[in-house]
């Protein structure tokens, strides 16, 4: 997996990361019903779409999943800023949490998940696939998980394309 701890500094600064039509169409198929639904997403950058939910839907319980340290800082950065607010998100660098309690004894804990432009940098076929075998075991069987990936315009000048096949996962 690509590791975006030096990107972090300029990230932000990159057109399509808050791209307001790609980010209200994100959004609107999460399908938020209640407002107090808990969120897992999925390598959150500086959480552009987190923020722009907890502005809609502020009881959100979000949690991210970022393994570079450097979005970490900024989100951290973004939620000591806001700690007046009633925010709850935490922040962990891989899906070990899931191991521990409440979530090791709590089976489909999420209601949403995000994936957004995670898995073309991922280092094979398998990684996603078990990436997303997990993600089932813990989301609702109400649930919805929204995945946008493919490459933003500027990674796309620089590979031969991000397409891998898609095959169903079966239940075993």
């Amino acid at each position: 997996m690509t590791d975006f701890t030096l990107r972090s500094a300029v990230y932000d600064n990159l057109s399509w990361v808050h791209d307001n039509i790609y980010i209200k169409e994100t959004i609107q198929k999460l399908d938020i019903k209640t407002g107090e639904e808990f969120i897992l997403n999925i390598g959150p950058g500086t959480a552009p779409v987190t923020k722009k939910l907890l502005e809609q839907y502020p009881n959100l319980n979000v949690i991210m999943v970022e393994p570079s340290s450097g979005m970490v800082e900024k989100i951290a950065d973004f939620v000591t800023e806001n700690s007046e607010k009633n925010y709850c998100i935490t922040i962990y660098n891989n899906f070990d949490f899931l191991k521990y309690q409440p979530f090791g004894s709590v089976p489909y804990i999420f209601d949403r998940v995000l994936i957004r432009n995670v898995f073309h940098h991922f280092d094979s076929e398998q990684h996603i696939i078990d990436t997303l075998k997990l993600i089932c075991e813990f989301t609702k069987k109400t649930g919805k998980i929204v995945i946008g990936d493919g490459c933003p315009p500027f990674i796309m000048s620089e590979f031969d394309g991000c397409a891998i096949d898609i095959k169903m996962i079966d239940d075993d």
